[in-house]
């Protein structure tokens, strides 16, 4: 399961680790390998991919309820559904944590030196713009789909299902209202030792009927916004002619047997899809299945 610690991916009493997969791409065939192999006290995970990473969307069991939790998870998952599409995105990304940390840094030493943290400042604005667009353009292409496929999930009894980004930024003007608060909030800065203002403070909403499903949906209303949000997520991409992996790591537990034939009918398109359960699920649907039992 991807939802485990690396300590657990070894079996017990065991040194190592190995998965291997054959990928068709158009008529080629090609063998992805991962291996994990203790070192001292820790797991060292090497990975074999001739194509570059396969695009994979999964949801399990703890990252299906985003929507109960902050607003990291809601910002990694949006990051990463743009970073499949987008490679320049995921730089964007990496560059901007190792400038928000480099700034934090130095803002904690007490002593602040303007010229590096106008560099910094400036550094910022630039990634962090091109990560807010992007978020924007994202969210804007997929609101559709999410409401289509929630009202799916529903069984046709929701209306209104929205997405909306959430941010202190003007988002008509990112990079001039960034440099604004970095100016109003330098002191607060300062005085706190952490950099408060940029893309890693924003969230996105999805509300139903103009309710936001993360302060007041229901288990059940939360548990169906993340599968619309997958779900819609994979079908973008295969519009744009990438065909992902949808793993599904026992995300049906707490779905009644309804729920669970709906979001099939939902995922029944897709070019293969991956789900584990601890129980029988009871379901049945079209299309080539085959069914794995593992020996406790």
């Amino acid at each position: 399961s991807f939802n485990g610690d690396r300590d657990n991916i070894i079996r017990f009493g065991k040194d190592c680790a190995t998965i291997k997969a054959e990928v068709e791409k158009g008529n080629n065939l090609f063998e992805y390998r991962f291996v994990a192999q203790k070192e001292n006290e820790d797991v060292r995970i090497e990975r074999r991919c001739p194509q570059g990473p396969l695009p994979i969307v999964s949801l399990g069991l703890g990252e299906d309820n985003f929507f109960n939790g902050g607003p990291s998870a809601r910002r990694r998952f949006l990051d990463n559904a743009i970073s499949l599409l987008k490679e320049k995105h995921k730089k964007n990304t990496i560059e901007y944590q190792k400038i928000v940390k480099q700034k934090n840094d130095l803002l904690k030493r007490g002593k602040t030196e303007e010229t590096l943290l106008w560099s910094f400042n400036k550094q910022l604005v630039e990634r962090a713009a091109s990560i807010i667009k992007e978020r924007l353009k994202y969210l804007s292409e997929v609101e559709e789909g999410v409401a289509l496929v929630y009202k799916r999930l529903s069984g046709g009894r929701t209306e209104g299902v929205s997405l909306r980004y959430a941010s202190k930024t003007n988002t008509d003007n990112i990079a001039e209202s960034l440099l604004s608060q970095l100016e109003e909030r330098k002191r607060l800065e300062e005085k706190t030792g952490f950099c408060v203002v940029g893309s890693h403070r924003d969230d996105f909403t999805l509300n139903i009927n103009e309710i936001d499903v993360a302060t007041l949906g229901s288990r059940g209303e939360k548990k169906s916004a993340c599968l619309a949000l997958k779900i819609a997520q994979v079908e973008d991409l295969r519009k744009k002619k990438i065909k992902p992996l949808l793993i599904l790591d026992d995300a049906l537990s707490e779905l009644d047997i309804e729920r669970r034939q709906l979001l099939l009918g939902v995922i029944c398109g897709c070019e293969q899809v991956f789900i584990t359960s601890t129980d029988d699920l009871g379901l049945s649907m079209n299309g080539e299945i085959r069914k794995y039992e593992l020996p406790h």
